[in-house]
């Protein structure tokens, strides 16, 4: 009897282990850094956006997201905003800036047959809309308080 209960859990506990990393959630998406090049861009361009919202980290996007599905975004800054967006066929991406380094760390699969004008086009179109969803859900509730 306890050897099947032990069984149970350690095979429930693997297959939970194999689904998360496939689906790049929770801590296993920090497998994945962009190039630099790619990061420095973004830094660059996104950096003093993300500052004057005081934006600290961004989730957005899933793994084999069908193109009509709608995929979540998450944004930490004063407080943690999440909502639902068009599939973007980025995949899972996670941007973390630094405030005090001015700095930002992403992770991202990026496929290996994309370009760096494309990467980097998918990416800051991505940045933009969200950015853009976040000013308006700020806006929104602003008129409230």
């Amino acid at each position: 009897m306890n050897k099947t209960l032990i069984f149970v859990f350690i095979f429930c506990a693997s297959f939970t282990s194999w689904w998360a990393w496939s689906l790049d959630s929770g801590p296993f998406i920090y497998r994945h850094s962009v190039p630099d090049k790619l990061e420095f861009q973004i830094a660059k361009d996104f950096l003093p956006y993300l500052r004057g919202r005081e934006i600290k980290s961004m989730r957005f996007g899933q793994k084999n997201a069908h193109q009509s599905k709608k995929v979540p975004v998450e944004v930490n800054a004063q407080e943690e905003e999440s909502w639902l967006i068009n599939n973007t066929n980025t995949g899972p991406v996670f941007i973390k800036a630094d405030q005090e380094k001015d700095a930002i760390s992403i992770y991202w699969d990026v496929p290996e047959d994309m370009p760096f004008d494309q990467s980097y086009s998918l990416l800051t179109d991505t940045m933009w809309d969200i950015l853009i969803q976040y000013d308006q859900i700020r806006n929104v509730q602003h008129t409230y308080e």
